[in-house]
Parts: structure tokens; C-alpha cells; sequence
């Protein structure tokens, strides 16, 4: 019997005794053998169902392990343009919530990364008088981004309070409702262009009142670019009969090394 069962046999019966019995015993034993083989055989299909799709599972797995693998590439790639892009940069989400910025906006802004991300709005930077403008920029970028304006001028106000003009450039990511935004800071060419514009105001200023006969010449041709009141009075030249003619050309000699040469007639005499 042992031989029997370690051979691979379910059951066993034992001989002799009510025949009846006997048989009803292994009528049941029949069927429970059955019953096994059934379950067995479920139990096999169940299985090699199982192994295949393990096998398909490990394969998805694979698959998407490199997929995993090319979007941290991908995004790194990504992180490294965003953050080496020159400009202060910024990711907006829908809510204009900032959720990534790079070191040039941390530096611009005076506020660190974590202070930042995840918990300001684009509207903490912004004056008050400029969030409806702004707003409709975004909205528009969004909805429709051939009415938006994808760059202009904006005041840009920091952590201690400064206000710095800025030229923004921005767009939309594709496929999402992400913005990307680029932020120049104008403000000292804005303030060397106003020094500048000063300097020029006053230059004017004191050329056209300057008692003495003034000109400017070009350095390239020798034209007369401007002249000054003293000028007109005193050799009887209009502005439009010398600017844009050489001295020659109105028979005046220039002498800048001070050597001494003949003076022509104006119109009103000696000069």
C-alpha cells in the first residue's frame, strides 16, 4: 500500500470484508480520485496561465523600465537647458501657482527655491495694477495663443520690495496648461538709456545757447551734421545751407590743428 501511494496512487482498498461496502468505498474513492484529477488539471491550466502572464508582466516590465529610463534622460536633458537658459525662468501651472524655477529667477526674485515652488503665485511678483493685464496674457495663452502676447514689459517686484523692469517672454508647454516664462531684467539699460537721454537733452542744451560758433562733423565724410545759433549768426548761413555739405563744399576751411589758413567771406563778410 505504501508502494501504492509513493508510486503516484491516490487511494487504496483494502481486500476482503463486505463486498457492498467495499464497493460503495470505492465508488467514493472514484470519485473523489476524479475530483482531484480535475482540480489538478485546473490547477495546471491555472498555473501556466499564471507563468505567461508573469512572462507578459516581465516583459511590460522591461518595456517600461526603459521608458522610465528615457524620461529621466529626457528630463534631465530638460533640466539642464531650463536651468542653464541665461534667464530667470519659471514654470506656471493653471492656477499660475510657480512650480520650477532656476537659479537666475531665485537670484532676481531675492527668495530661495523652497520658498518658491509649490507655494507662490506668479501674482506675489506682480504690482497690483498690472495682475489684470497679466491675467488675461495667461488666459489668453491658454485658450488662444495667436491673441496672446508672448513677450512684453512688465514691472517685476522682489522680496525686499524693489522693482525691477523686466521684459517676460512666455509660452505654453504642449499638450499641457503649463507656462513657461523667461524674465529679462531691462532695469539698468533702461537707466543707462535715461542717463544717456539726459546727457544728450543737456548737450543739446548747451550747444544751441553756446555764445561761441559751434559745428558737429561727421568723422567719416566731413559733413556738417549740426550747427549751433552762434554759428548761424555769425557767418549768415542758414542750418539748411550747411547740414549735410563739407566745408568745402560752402567754401569754409576747418582748422582743428590751429594752423593758420584763409578765412573765407560769409555772406554777411569776414569770419
Amino acid at each position: 500500500m505504501i508502494d501504492a501511494v509513493n508510486s503516484g496512487a491516490d487511494f487504496y482498498v483494502q481486500k476482503g470484508g463486505d463486498p457492498a461496502a467495499q464497493f460503495a468505498d470505492l465508488s467514493h474513492k472514484i470519485g473523489l480520485a476524479i475530483d482531484r484529477r480535475q482540480t489538478r488539471n485546473e490547477l495546471r491550466a491555472a498555473y501556466d496561465k499564471l507563468a505567461s502572464s508573469e512572462e507578459e508582466l516581465r516583459k511590460n516590465y522591461e518595456e517600461l523600465a526603459k521608458s522610465e529610463e528615457a524620461f529621466r534622460q529626457s528630463e534631465g536633458r530638460y533640466r539642464a537647458v531650463f536651468e542653464n537658459t541665461g534667464t530667470a525662468t519659471a514654470m506656471l501651472e493653471e492656477d499660475d501657482t510657480i512650480s520650477l524655477v532656476n537659479s537666475r529667477f531665485v537670484e532676481l526674485s531675492g527668495f530661495t527655491a523652497a520658498e518658491i515652488e509649490g507655494k507662490m503665485s506668479w501674482r506675489d511678483f506682480t504690482l497690483p495694477e498690472d495682475i489684470p493685464f497679466v491675467d488675461e496674457q495667461h488666459r489668453l495663452v491658454r485658450a488662444d495663443p495667436e491673441k496672446a502676447k508672448n513677450r512684453y514689459e512688465l514691472r517685476f517686484r522682489t522680496k525686499t520690495g524693489e522693482i525691477r523692469e523686466i521684459l517676460l517672454l512666455e509660452g505654453i508647454i504642449p499638450g499641457t496648461r503649463q507656462i513657461v516664462a523667461s524674465l529679462l531684467d531691462i532695469t539698468d539699460g533702461r537707466k543707462a538709456h535715461a542717463r544717456i537721454s539726459e546727457s544728450e537733452k543737456k548737450f543739446a542744451l548747451l550747444f544751441k545757447s553756446s555764445p561761441v560758433a559751434l559745428t558737429l562733423v561727421s568723422a567719416a565724410d566731413g559733413k556738417f551734421v549740426d550747427v549751433n545759433d552762434a554759428f548761424v549768426k555769425n557767418t549768415g548761413y542758414t542750418r539748411d545751407e550747411v547740414i549735410g555739405k563739407t566745408s568745402d563744399g560752402i567754401g569754409i576751411i576747418a582748422d582743428p590743428a590751429g594752423h593758420d589758413r584763409r578765412s573765407p567771406h560769409s555772406k554777411k563778410g569776414k569770419w
